[in-house]
């Protein structure tokens, strides 16, 4: 019978008994081995260090001598021989792994005249795992928006296997923008192995990425701390506007003063801050005044735009109103990232400045709107400010004071623009101060082929209601006043433009290369954006006004009449009443004298220019005054005409003479 002994082993031992019918005594049993486990499982790793297992050998019978040896190189047991007894003793079967490879081995257990006995042995020689040693650990980086943050990585992979060729590797980051060069391949072992890291900075930032090294399949984290710096942000141009562009200011070209500032005008300075990252800079704008007292701390902008301007920069423009401020000696000082929230690369450049002049401080333009009545009925009330409007975007006036006066009736008369520009010229020459304007305005629709009249240069115009012209139809006519002439362009080809100024310098009526600010709207026209504008003497629209028109008509302002009469004739103080206003035409070379008034208004100074004199003479024939004469255009007629306000001379007046620049009398008119 058998029997089971431990590690599963079935060993079996025969009992023999004497033989014959004697009964004599048996034959003791012949000598055996028994092991267990029959079998045994080895893994270990090419190259590596060598493993081993146990099996149990014993011997039945008696002692035996035993010897143990293997089929395979790859395993060998200890002790090789020696003597087996009754109890059980360990054999150890070492696996020493040369290459990756799977096959079963056996020991043979020879112990003499007995059988010998068997233990098969499972092998398994597993190719090694990668080792990767970290040579150089990526260093913490600096980078910003024109400057990536750059570091590296070195390694190298070996194997305990001198047989392991090249592996794959990869790379990657828990950041999808980080980058390393090469980011994948095969090394061999022992070799160096240098990864280049970059990470792009296009905004201010600090983070910790995890690159994941991933060699034959075996992944290894390792940390990378980046910091990204905000870049450079810098006012780079700032830019003065009092409608038309002014002052200009870059950090390349310098100042430009592109025309003389008005005191007491709508004023916006316009501060560019160019930065490096899409983050907006924070910006300070502080108001002092000549003493460097803080007037305000932080103006708040009226308008802020930011614009991509590269791939590298964005610029934001901010708008200020600094009407207020734009007096002489005090400043405007822009201060970029004045808390210091920002990581810049450099923080000399934050600061810039700007100190007025304070602008030519000229006479406040007077003006008095004439509401003119034509129909039967209750006429609408006017709203200067919307025929003001326009005057005061578009034309160099600073302070200014307007009044209505009182309606005029033409109920039953043929009154058109031109005769009512006649009537309000007849009157301002007559009861007007030489500073003062006249703005007749139709209070009803009129059927006229001009929207509006004016003298050119003078103090009257006349329009039709305004919603029967343009917005900008009052700043045209009072540009005529301003001795404008008509910009070179009619959008819709109805009208022959006359008095076109012949050294206008823009093509097609335009406003030229600058920009400009319309302050009831807020915002830039010109310049380069998408809507193209034309000058406000032009007839098109949009309108605004070219530098070249600004200019002119801001040196008509200035430069107005400051008397230039014969020296026997020059008046020493300040003219008083009363005076004579005379008034008249020339069309078609006819010269008319129109009208003789006497007014209580003091004689107005003479023109400084003028191809005429105006002469009045005695019953004797002796000239008893003089004075420059120019002559006015009426816009949109043939007719010019002239005006003159002149003291009362001591003797009664017989005729009004007007010479040419050769003394030859144009017109000799004798009053009654």
């Amino acid at each position: 019978m058998g029997r089971q002994f431990a590690g599963g082993v079935a060993s079996a031992f025969l009992l023999l008994s004497g033989c014959g019918g004697g009964g004599g005594e048996s034959s003791p049993p012949a000598p055996s081995l028994a092991v267990s486990p029959v079998s045994l499982s080895l893994t270990a790793s090419a190259g590596g260090n060598p493993v081993a297992e146990t099996f149990s050998l014993r011997a039945t019978g008696g002692a035996l001598n035993f010897s143990v040896e293997s089929d395979t190189d790859l395993i060998s047991a200890s002790p090789t021989s020696g003597t087996a007894e009754a109890t059980d003793m360990e054999i150890s079967v070492e696996l020493r792994c040369t290459e990756p490879e799977s096959r079963t081995g056996t020991i043979t257990i020879a112990g003499g005249a007995a059988s010998p006995r068997t233990v098969s042995v499972s092998i398994e020689c597993e190719r090694p795992a990668i080792e990767v040693t970290i040579e150089d650990s990526p260093a913490a980086a600096t980078g910003n928006p024109r400057k990536s943050a750059e570091s590296h990585l070195s390694w190298r992979a070996s194997s305990i296997w001198n047989g392991q060729g090249a592996v794959p590797y990869s790379i990657r980051s828990d950041r999808n923008d980080v980058i390393a060069t090469p980011d994948s391949g095969t090394v061999e072992m022992n070799e160096l192995t240098r990864m280049d890291l970059q990470a792009p900075c296009p905004d201010q930032d600090r983070y910790e990425t995890m690159l994941t090294l991933e060699v034959d399949g075996a992944p290894a984290d390792l940390a990378w701390n980046v910091r990204c710096q905000a870049g450079d942000a810098r006012v780079d141009r700032l830019q003065l506007f009092q409608g038309v562009m002014t002052w200009h200011w870059d950090v390349r070209g310098g100042a430009t003063q592109h025309i003389d500032g008005v005191a007491d005008r709508h004023t916006v300075l316009a501060a560019a801050v160019t930065h490096e990252s899409a983050t907006v800079p924070e910006i300070l704008a502080r108001a002092t005044d000549g003493d460097g007292e803080v007037l305000q701390e932080s103006l708040e902008p009226v308008s802020t735009n930011t614009v991509k301007t590269d791939d590298l920069e964005w610029t934001t423009e901010h708008v200020y109103d600094v009407s207020e401020h734009y007096l002489p000696s005090h400043r405007i000082t822009l201060l970029v990232d004045e808390s210091g929230r920002l990581d810049e690369t450099r923080e000399d450049n934050n600061r810039q400045w700007v100190e007025f002049s304070g602008g030519r401080r000229l006479p406040p333009f007077k003006i008095v709107f004439w509401p003119i009545r034509t129909d039967a009925g209750s006429p609408p009330a006017i709203q200067v400010e919307d025929y003001m409007k326009s005057v005061l975007d578009l034309l160099p006036i600073g302070s200014h004071e307007v009044r209505v006066g009182e309606t005029l009736s033409f109920l039953n008369q043929a009154a058109d623009t031109e005769a009512v520009l006649d009537f309000l010229g007849r009157e301002w020459n007559r009861g007007a101060p030489g500073d003062e304007y006249y703005y007749g305005i139709f209070l009803e629709t009129y059927d006229d082929e001009f929207c509006g009249r004016a003298i050119r240069p003078g103090n009257v115009s006349v329009q039709l209601p305004l919603e029967d012209c343009s917005d900008e139809t009052p700043a045209h006519e009072i540009g005529h006043n301003l001795s404008l002439m008509h910009a070179p362009w009619d959008c819709w080809g109805e009208y022959s433009i006359e008095n076109i100024d012949p050294d206008y310098p823009y093509e097609e009526g335009g406003i030229g290369p600058r920009r400009g600010w319309l302050p009831s709207a807020e915002a830039f026209v010109g310049g380069g954006s998408e809507e193209t504008h034309f000058d406000v003497m032009a007839y098109c629209s949009p309108r605004f006004i070219s530098d070249y028109h600004y200019r002119k008509a801001l040196e008509h302002r200035v430069g107005r009449p400051l008397g230039n009469v014969r020296p026997d004739l020059a008046q020493a103080k300040e003219p008083r009443g009363p005076s004579l206003a005379l008034g008249g035409g020339v069309e078609w070379g006819m010269w008319t004298l129109d009208y003789v008034d006497h007014s209580l208004m003091p004689s107005r100074k003479p023109p400084v220019e003028g191809k005429h004199f105006l002469t009045l003479q005695a019953a004797s024939g002796r000239e008893i005054y003089r004075e420059r004469l120019r002559l006015a255009a009426i816009t949109h007629s043939a007719k010019r005409s002239w005006a003159a306000r002149v003291p009362v001379p001591a003797e009664p007046v017989a005729r009004v003479i007007i010479l040419d620049r050769q003394e030859t009398p144009v017109l000799v008119e004798a009053l009654r």
